[in-house]
């Protein structure tokens, strides 16, 4: 009984013990998170040199940053200045000369890359377009809704390096420097007309796409 007694003691004492070393810590974590917030404070008020760029000068380090139009960087990337900050995010969605050189490769899935060239087109705005349109990166059920896309915006083309189904963008053409077009078959029998294509200047053919294209060879040469 007396052991029992003593047992019991004991552990009224351990517990007191406990319950003042948890109000020890939760001191140490309120002075801690007090410190914490003081810090914050100080970091969110601190400003980094980068930040205190105009916004002029952070758009030309951007641009030097993306490949040399018009080469297309990719459609995603993490290492976009898009994911920096809110501010670089603005600057980057703000500014069209950013977003005019497109690519289509097979890498994501179709819905994501088509949500992802509208996206690109309707933010490069006015300015011309370098588009890349590989073969393989879109599948023949989903060519259509692609080629709609970039077609509505053909008045703004320079360069193209065209899938096969070259109907889909026959007809003017006036900001159109090169042209790229390797047909894999003999589809095209009738012909398929370029009639205003004022700035082109390089045009790249194999047999079949010659046999099949009408083009003013006159400025080109």
């Amino acid at each position: 009984m007396f052991s029992g007694l003593a047992d019991c003691e004991l552990d009224r004492a351990r517990l007191t013990d406990i319950d003042a070393q948890i109000l020890d810590l939760e001191r140490s974590i309120l002075a801690l998170r007090s410190q914490k917030r003081l810090v914050l404070e100080r970091l969110a008020s601190y400003s980094y040199p980068v930040s205190t760029l105009s916004n002029e000068i952070t758009v030309e380090i951007f641009k030097h940053f993306l490949p040399i139009y018009p080469r297309c960087p990719t459609l995603l990337g993490l290492d976009s200045p898009a994911r920096i900050c809110r501010r670089w995010r603005e600057i980057t969605l703000t500014t069209p000369t950013l977003w005019q050189a497109i690519s289509i490769y097979p890498q994501l899935a179709f819905e994501h890359q088509l949500d992802l060239c509208n996206s690109w087109l309707g933010r490069s705005r006015s300015y011309p377009l370098e588009l890349e349109l590989s073969e393989d990166a879109i599948d023949i059920l989903h060519r259509t809704e692609v080629l709609s896309a970039v077609t509505s915006h053909r008045a703004r083309w320079e360069l193209n390096l065209s899938p096969s189904r070259v109907r889909a963008i026959e007809g003017p053409l006036p900001l159109l420097r090169s042209l790229n077009l390797l047909l894999v078959d003999d589809e095209f029998a009738t012909e398929v007309s370029f009639p205003e294509v004022p700035v082109l200047h390089t045009v790249v053919l194999n047999d079949i796409a010659a046999a099949s294209l009408i083009l003013s060879w006159a400025q080109l040469t």
